[in-house]
């Protein structure tokens, strides 16, 4: 579809304590006269959660918007995730996960690029949380 907007989800900061999705605003009102759609999902804070079921919310919130962005006239195949500081480390966690979750799925394959990649060794690196439930759709 030609007429579908790119989209951008934008993850707010706040300390993992204070962030509130209409921070958000600023961006969007810079970016929707350009033709973009923006999305700006929140998350629940600390003390109520920790920073694992923060990478929970905003996985949800990321698979969310890939599902109903085209009510809104976004395209699923065009999403960007932006973050601004917790959001950004929030955003870079979920989408880490994501991709160790792949290397593990490929690294049992003799998958050629991943031959030397261990996934464990990275996840021994960082503190990880669960493995996320959603999958995101692959391109059509």
């Amino acid at each position: 579809r030609e007429s579908s907007k790119p989209v951008v989800v934008f993850l707010t900061g706040g300390a993992w304590i204070i962030g509130y999705k209409m921070w958000g605003a600023f961006l969007a009102r810079v970016l929707v006269p350009h033709g973009i759609l923006v999305m700006i999902p929140d998350y629940r804070n600390f003390p109520t959660v920790t920073v694992g079921d923060m990478v929970l919310d905003v996985d949800a919130s990321i698979q969310w918007t890939l599902d109903n962005c085209r009510a809104y006239g976004g395209d699923p195949n065009r999403v960007v995730v932006v973050g601004q500081s917790a959001g950004a480390h929030l955003g870079s966690c979920v989408l880490l996960r994501k991709a160790i979750d792949e290397l593990k799925q490929f690294a049992g394959r003799n998958h050629p690029p991943l031959s030397g990649s261990s996934a464990s060794s990275l996840e021994s690196t960082i503190e990880m949380p669960p493995p996320l439930r959603t999958k995101y759709k692959a391109r059509d």
